[in-house]
């Protein structure tokens, strides 16, 4: 069964800034959200050494392999030198994957799929039980209520 791509775009948009720490929205100004989740997911968790940028090197063919050439200048511009610990932004990283979830299951169901269909072919992709994939599907319908609420009058 064939069904429309993921916007990973407007799922990064949508990530909640109080979710993130500061640093992490700091890198994320400088070099975009999408790009700064690609950091996270590569070096989340540890102290890394952003080089300098003058020198070739592991650390800087790694961060050019990971978020790209023109992202890497930004950040080395800004931060070579320093050692800047890349939190692991477990939160907004949950929260990202559920709404994943829950936009893929829309997809397919708008596609054709039972509802039920969908989910069971979902859940197995992202680990989830039966019962927890329901639980996410209440939970980011709730949340998109409260964000359709703050712009009705």
């Amino acid at each position: 069964m064939s069904h429309t791509p993921l916007d990973i775009d407007a799922l990064v948009n949508e990530l909640q800034p109080a979710l993130l720490p500061d640093v992490v929205n700091d890198i994320a100004e400088l070099i975009g959200y999408e790009t700064t989740l690609k950091l996270v997911e590569a070096f989340g968790g540890v102290d890394f050494a952003i080089p300098t940028g003058a020198i070739d090197s592991t650390a800087l063919r790694k961060l050019v392999d990971t978020i790209g050439s023109a992202a890497t200048q930004k950040l080395t511009k800004v931060y070579g030198g320093d050692d800047v610990y890349i939190p692991r932004c477990h939160a907004a990283l949950i929260q990202l994957r559920n709404q994943e979830f829950c936009q893929q299951v829309l997809t397919m169901v708008a596609g054709g799929s039972t509802q039920t269909a969908a989910i069971h072919h979902c859940m197995k992709q992202y680990g989830f039980s039966e019962r927890w994939a329901y639980k996410v599907l209440r939970a980011e319908s709730k949340r998109a209520d409260r964000q359709l609420s703050l712009f009705d009058n």
